[in-house]
């Protein structure tokens, strides 16, 4: 590689930056939107479970964990089997890398949900992490 390559090189790196700036920030906006209507359904009826769910599911994707884990916890609280709070309060404890109680939460889901697609391919991401480590 020459000089006048490598000086290229954080020109390159600038651009894909930049590049994925622009694609994320709207995404990013529009999950705060969303979680804003998701508190101002539950502040309307706080016992609603669904919107407490997509409420932590915007959080947890907004990297808010411990707030998503509040409201998933909260879900589980009222209705321990509901299986969405349940797969994405494991998912947020992964990307924690809180491995075992991650694979525990989705293979709860799978002896009473067993055709649960989004348990199962959790777990077998959680159990392939695991094994790699």
């Amino acid at each position: 590689m020459s000089i006048r390559d490598s000086r290229s090189i954080p020109k390159l790196f600038l651009y894909i930056f930049f590049s994925l700036f622009l694609i994320c920030a709207p995404l990013l906006a529009q999950f705060e939107s969303e979680i804003e209507k998701y508190r101002k359904a539950i502040e309307a009826n706080p016992n609603d479970l669904d919107s407490m769910v997509q409420l932590a599911r915007y959080l947890s994707w907004s990297e808010k964990y411990e707030e998503a884990i509040t409201y998933f916890k909260k879900v589980l609280a009222v209705q321990p089997d509901h299986a969405e709070a349940k797969v994405g309060l494991a998912t947020v404890y992964s990307w924690q890398k809180k491995y075992k109680e991650s694979i525990k939460l989705y293979q709860e889901v799978l002896s009473k949900y067993p055709d649960s697609v989004d348990a199962m391919a959790g777990l077998l991401d959680k159990e392939a992490t695991e094994f790699k480590d």
